[in-house]
């Protein structure tokens, strides 16, 4: 299976959120949903 990176924008700010450790737990729940979506989205884009 080959390896996609996601380069969008939105995802990348997510991504931010989730590895700093002074996220807060409601927050880090919410930028994970974000995060999920953006990667179902491009992995059904093709089917």
């Amino acid at each position: 299976m080959p390896l996609s990176v996601s380069k969008h924008p939105l995802v990348a700010d997510s991504l931010r959120g989730l590895r700093d450790s002074t996220t807060p737990p409601e927050e880090f729940r919410v930028l994970a949903r974000k995060v999920i979506t953006f990667l179902l989205y491009e992995a059904t884009a093709d089917l």
